[in-house]
């Protein structure tokens, strides 16, 4: 069966990195923006983008009621248990495919978003345009140990090229589960191709299959993070403002 346009959002992990007092980073409030959760915030964008989505939420079954009750939105979104999510977006998105691909669900376009970033409406669209063939978004510095993947998309011509890759990088994945790999998802670009990520992005950039985002895009992924909070909030919102998303306070 072929749908038309899935987006599969990650949110697997055992949201330690934070601490305890901060609980799940994809439902830490935007104050500016009427207090939604970030990951409301995101599933709000999508649904005013206008065309037909199923949103995939992938994470750990403690995080599905907390999900379904703070940050539905209006598209139809239904979530994914990973027994067994791994310490990393890299394996998170390879083990919900393996998921996907034995339950025989197909796609026309498929989407790749990280639950706990505020998007900029910029950023958004530019991952949604690269689902019409294929490629990622992030920053300008993106290397192996610095800078920032936001998203990756692939129409169903493509997934083959890109599922390919994304198991060449699962192979230089760290081997173990019990510490967090930040970062992982970097070596999607790479995989074991010849040369390092560096030559890779640029010539996915020459050939408009990579694109640089640098503007308030930002995940909350440690607890020094949670002091952008409030500016990338006050961004967000001045961002929708621009889109017709007008917020309430709560």
């Amino acid at each position: 069966m072929t749908d038309s346009i899935e987006v599969i959002i990650l949110a697997q992990g055992a949201q330690r990195r934070l601490g305890n007092h901060a609980g799940h980073r994809q439902l830490l409030p935007l104050p500016a923006c009427g207090g939604a959760p970030i990951l409301s915030r995101t599933l709000r964008q999508l649904s005013e983008i206008g065309c037909p989505v199923t949103v995939m939420v992938v994470a750990e079954s403690a995080f599905t009621d907390a999900l379904f009750q703070i940050a539905k939105w209006r598209v139809y979104t239904t979530s994914v248990e990973l027994p067994v999510p791994g310490n990393s977006a890299l394996k998170g998105i390879a083990r919900y495919l393996e998921l996907r691909d034995a339950q025989g669900r197909r796609y026309q376009r498929t989407i790749v978003l990280l639950g706990d970033v505020v998007y900029s409406w910029d950023c958004l669209l530019e991952i949604w345009d690269m689902s019409q063939e294929y490629g990622f978004v992030g920053s300008r510095n993106l290397s192996l140990s610095k800078g920032d993947l936001w998203g990756a998309g692939w129409s169903r011509p493509y997934e083959d090229w890109m599922l390919t890759n994304l198991r060449d990088a699962l192979l230089r994945h760290p081997p173990f589960d019990d510490d967090p790999e930040p970062g992982q998802l970097r070596r999607w670009i790479s995989g074991m191709q010849r040369g390092d990520l560096a030559d890779h992005i640029v010539k996915l950039r020459r050939a408009a299959h990579y694109a640089d985002v640098d503007d308030y895009t930002h995940d909350i992924d440690i607890a020094h993070d949670l002091v952008l909070l409030p500016e990338l909030s006050a961004l967000a919102a001045t961002d929708d403002a621009k889109h017709g998303v007008i917020w309430t306070n709560p």
